[in-house]
Formats: C-alpha cells, structure tokens, sequence
C-alpha cells in the first residue's frame, strides 16, 4: 500500500517537473499620481465576524481589511517597518517609550488624531484582551500633550516596535466609538478611521466596502481606487474564477497548481506573497493519547511529509523541520536532514512498543488545507492510526485550536510570527497556546523558556529558542510537514499587491494599474 501511496504521488511531480519552470514572478512596483473614481474587488477565505478587534477578536480575512482602513502608529509594508501616525519615539527605558504624532494626521471625519486617542484605542485594547496589546501597562502610559505620548510595558518585550505596527491595533477615537453604539458595536460597526480607506458600508453576508480616505495624512500616498469591495469566498477555486471572469481583481490564497496554470493565462497575473511560511502538524501536548513520547514518535514517522509537499507546493518547496525556517536565526537541525523519514514498519514498531492499538486521532482543518488532512489521514492509516477529520470554518477551527479541543492539527507558523521579536508569542501564561499553537496547559518547562526567550540578553535570548527546538521538536509536539507558499491570483497588469502583517497578509490599499 505504501509503494502504490507513493506512485501516485509521483505522477504529480512529473507534472511538477514540467510546471515548475513556468511560474509568474510579481509585477515589478510603479510609482502612482493618479486617483479614480474606480473599485478594486478583492476575495477573501471569508468574511471577518470582526474587523476592528475592538472586542478582543481579529481573523485573517479582518486584518487584511483592517490593513486598509486602520491607522496605526507604525505600519508593515512589504516586511518593513515605517511610521505612519508616529513620526518617531525616544527611549527613556528598556519598557519605557516617548511617541511624537503627526500633527496633519487626521480621521475621515478631518478630526485631529490626537495621543487621548492612541490612550483611549490601547485601552480598550487591553481591556478586550487583544495578544498585541498583552504587555501594555497602562497605568503608566502618560499623554504629555496632543502629540505627544509615553508608552509602558509591563516587561521588555523583543520587538516591541512590531507590535504597534500590526493592523490589529488601528487608533479610533472615543467619540467614534460612542457614534457607532459604543466598544462591543464598534467590532462590527467600524468607527471613523485615520488610515487609508474608510470603511463604508457592511452588507451582512455579500461584502465589506470601503472608500478612500480623502484626509489621509500622507501627501505621496495616491490612493487610485476609490472603492475597495471584500468579498468571502471560500472555495479556492472560486475565488480564482472570480477574477479570471472579471468579478474580481484579487483573489487571496489560491491553490499551487492553479497559480502555476496562470503562467499561461494572459488576463491574470500569480503573485507569491510568502516564502518563509511553513505547514506544521501539531500534537495536543495535553491530549491523553499523546502523553507518551513513543506515541507522538510513531506518529512522526507515520506522516508522509514528502507526499504533502508534492501536494501543495508541487515541487516548488521542500520538507521541512517544521516551527522556524532553515532561516531563522537560531535555527539548528534536530534530525538528520531536518525531518523523521516517512516509516510505516518503525511507527508500528513504537505503538506496539507502548501498547498502544486502534488509536483514533481528531483532526480538526480548514477547507483549504483539506487536501493535507487526507494525506496524514493516509499515510497514518498505513501505520494502524486512524484519524478522523472534522472540516471547520475559520472561527470555529481558532476556537477549537485555542481551547485545546483536538488531538492533532494543521497548522501554519511563519517565520515573522515566530521570531525573537514577535510581539505575543512568549507570554509565560499563554505559553500552551501560542508556541507553535501547541496545547499545553501549564507546562513548566515551557513557560521558562518562553520567560528565558523574552530576555533582552541576546545569549539567554538564543539558548531559550535553542531550547524551544530542542522541546517542541525533539519531543514530536510539532512534526514539520513542508514549505507553504501564500499564492495570489491578479488581474493582469495592476500594480503594487504589498504584503501587510508579520503574518504576509496582503495590503491591497496600494494597488493601481
């Protein structure tokens, strides 16, 4: 069964070995000096329950949108760091910062952004328990003057500055807020914003617009469409059909061979927006099936990760070791060549060594990465494992894979989410559920590391992500599966498809043609 596994699989990298040399490089960027009265139409996974973050919450689907709307005090654009309300800050600690704002920055409504404003937004905030606004001590954030703001955290928290670029803390004023019906609202009924786009109407179910902000603060931005509509659509292929029919200009994540086929297509363009993001397997570290380390070894072995990279990158990626990229700075190879090979016969071997026979797994998934499930789900078949899979829309896979209600997961890191600097992914008492994604509740161990990883010492800094790999990986709590790219379908010709977050969503306020 193993060896006819595998031959079909082989017929996909023969296609493979044809395609590959076919894929489309992105659009080199123009500069932009002109404004229309036009619409961009962009398609999502779905459509966001929230886009402000205002009551805690925030989905892919809703930063994507909050990239365009939401003014920040810095901003990502194509993986750098610029200010945007902020002109600068002055370090008067190592958890102490003073901010200057623009005095020409304004909302939609032309009414000044001010520092009671970013006290008023981080408030509500933290309040809400948003991750990026965790380490926040607002009893010690002080508004010297309208422009002027000092900002405190609790602790040093590496790459600080990340965090207050990330779309999930747009800047609203209270009176926004109170406008729209007040805080809980406000997640769904957007206030007045200050960024590029200002969010127009929500129709409940069909779309999400936007109209262009026409008191932005920045002279050299030119905003060429003065709509932008977002629309849900969570099939894949629809999504890409949508914009070789003309409904749309750009789809959001649309599948490897289909990017691949448009490198014959002369109406739409394929665009990688990432390339360090990586498709991980992830062990519930609190699910009793898992406790022994001979368990989650057969498991390792029992998952054909070469077959999903065939799959889903189609020859263009390769396994991977899995959490960080070969990339990352304190990567180091656990496994020879980074990965358990694929052995039906050891991961027999181990079960029976831990008396372990009909094991049943929960695999909980998104839509889009059903194709991978069915491939754990075949492979680990071969070894006696049976996994049975549970497909879920967006909001409920979070919930299920924040509470811990799964044996196993697919799941993404990036290398921007999970570096040294990332802004909430080593918080002591939310370790279970943020290294990795990995379930464990109260895990000591853990815990230190993540104390240890936070350190501004780059040396203790460096052995405790040394020691995260050694953990997470060594201990099978994380089973690397392959390289993911994030691939785009574009109208032909249309400039400037950015990338936005620490996470490679795409920014679309840019584009033009």
């Amino acid at each position: 069964m193993k060896n006819s596994f595998r031959r079909i699989f082989a017929l996909a990298l023969c296609f493979v070995l044809a395609a590959t040399t076919l894929a489309v490089a992105p659009t080199a960027f123009a500069d932009n000096t002109v404004k229309s009265d036009e619409m961009l139409t962009v398609v999502v996974q779905t459509e966001p329950t929230v886009i402000t973050g205002l009551n805690g919450q925030t989905t892919e689907a809703g930063l994507i949108i909050a990239e365009c709307f939401g003014g920040t005090l810095y901003e990502y654009r194509n993986g750098e760091i610029t200010p945007s309300i902020a002109t600068s800050y002055d370090t008067i600690d190592e958890t102490h910062y003073r901010f200057h704002l623009r005095e020409d920055a304004c909302f939609a409504d032309k009414t000044p952004v001010t520092a009671a404003d970013v006290l008023f937004s981080y408030t509500a905030y933290v309040n809400s328990g948003i991750q990026n606004a965790l380490y926040f001590n607002m009893d010690e954030f002080v508004v010297e003057d309208d422009h002027t703001i000092v900002i405190a955290f609790k602790e040093y928290v590496p790459g600080w500055l990340a965090g207050l670029a990330e779309g999930s803390l747009p800047i609203f004023s209270e009176a926004g807020v109170e406008a729209v019906g007040g805080l809980e609202a406000a997640a769904r009924n957007c206030p007045v914003s200050c960024g590029r786009y200002n969010v127009a109407e929500w129709k409940n179910g069909e779309y999400i617009l936007l109209e262009r902000n026409e008191n932005y603060w920045d002279p050299d931005y030119v905003g060429y469409y003065k709509y932008i509509k977002f629309l849900g659509v969570p099939d894949p292929a629809a999504r890409l059909l949508a914009v070789q029919s003309g409904d749309a200009n750009v789809a959001f994540l649309i599948n490897t061979a289909d990017y691949i086929g448009l490198a014959a297509n002369p109406t739409v363009d394929g665009v990688v927006t990432s390339e360090t993001a990586l498709f991980n397997l992830i062990l519930n570290g609190s699910s009793e099936k898992l406790q022994d380390p001979r368990v989650r070894e057969a498991i390792a072995y029992a998952t054909d990760a070469e077959s999903i990279n065939i799959l889903t990158n189609m020859g263009s990626g390769k396994v991977a070791q899995g959490l960080f990229p070969e990339s990352f700075p304190y990567y180091h190879e656990v496994f020879e060549g980074g990965h358990l090979p694929y052995d039906v016969e050891k991961a027999k071997s181990l079960l029976a060594e831990a008396g372990v026979s009909n094991l049943t797994l929960h695999l909980p998934v998104l839509a889009s990465n059903q194709n991978i499930a069915t491939i754990v789900k075949e492979s680990m078949r071969q070894a006696g494992i049976e996994v049975e899979i549970e497909i879920c829309e967006q909001n409920v896979y979070v919930e299920t894979a924040r509470s811990g209600k799964y044996d196993i997961q697919i799941g993404g890191t990036d290398y921007t989410s999970v570096t040294p600097n990332c802004f909430n992914q080593w918080d002591p008492s939310m370790v279970g559920k943020s290294i990795g994604s990995i379930y464990m509740a109260d895990n000591a161990e853990l815990a230190d590391m993540a104390v240890r990883g936070r350190s501004s010492d780059e040396a203790t800094c460096a052995q405790a992500f040394s020691d995260v790999i050694d953990y997470v990986i060594g201990g099978n709590y994380i089973i690397g599966l392959c390289t993911r790219g994030k691939f785009c379908a574009v109208t032909a010709g249309l400039q400037e498809l950015s990338t936005g977050t620490r996470m490679n969503y795409i920014d679309v306020s840019y584009m033009h043609p």
